[in-house]
Order: structure tokens, then sequence, then C-alpha cells
């Protein structure tokens, strides 16, 4: 069981993680790249490409990538998260429509109509907002 201080600690990295992965997924932070990589290569003359003027390059994009890792693992435990909470969900519908089908048939003594079936259950996905 998680302490205050962990539930704390995990929220802010949450949110602090949604925040970096907004900003680097706009185009800013890729012209901002961009930019860096056209610099670097610019002033390879100036450093007569120097063995110090690649370790700049590598070792940063080394960093970046290091961290961009944990980054788009969080994201896409965070979609993965949504995702089975929204598949559970329909799953409970599903399971409702196909309880209330035998009951509907056995009160009406008529075969239900399949479409009006379906609209229903349509219905009632736009109204827990499950599209």
């Amino acid at each position: 069981m998680k302490n205050r201080f962990e539930w704390a600690q995990a929220l802010r990295f949450s949110v602090m993680a949604r925040a970096v992965a907004a900003a680097m997924g706009s185009a800013w932070a890729f012209f901002v790249a961009l930019l860096v990589v056209l610099v670097w290569g610019i002033t390879g003359p100036v450093f007569e490409y120097s063995d110090t003027w690649q370790l700049v390059i590598n070792t940063g994009t080394t960093i970046v990538t290091f961290l961009m890792v944990f980054l788009i693992q969080n994201t896409q435990n965070r979609d993965s998260r949504a995702l089975h909470l929204k598949l559970v969900g329909r799953r409970a519908l599903i399971d409702q429509l196909v309880r209330h089908v035998p009951c509907q048939l056995r009160r009406d003594k008529r075969p239900t109509k399949p479409l009006t079936l379906l609209v229903a259950f349509m219905s009632r996905l736009n109204r827990q907002g499950l599209r």
C-alpha cells in the first residue's frame, strides 16, 4: 500500500509527464531540435570536426533518447488504462443488452427487431460517452 508521500510523488510525476509529453509532441519541439542539429552542423568547421564536437551531439541525443523512453512508456501506460476502462464499460453495456433481450422477448411474446435493440444500445453508449 502506498503512503501519502508516494501518492503525491506519483501524482507530481504524472502531471510533469503529461506536460512534457504535450510539449515534446508539438511542432515547436521539432523545430527546436532541428535548430540544435543545424547549429551543431554549422559549427563543425569552427571546431574542425573534432572528437569533442562529435561527442556533444552524441551525448545530447543519448540523454534525450534515454529520458524520452520513460516518457513514452508512461504515455503508453496511460493510454492502455484508458482503453481498458472504455472496453470494460462497453462490455458491461453489452452484458446488459444480452440480459435485456430475453426479458424483452418474454414480455412481448414476439421477436424484438434487432435494429430497435441496436439503436437503444447505441443511444446508451452515447449517453455514457463511450462511443
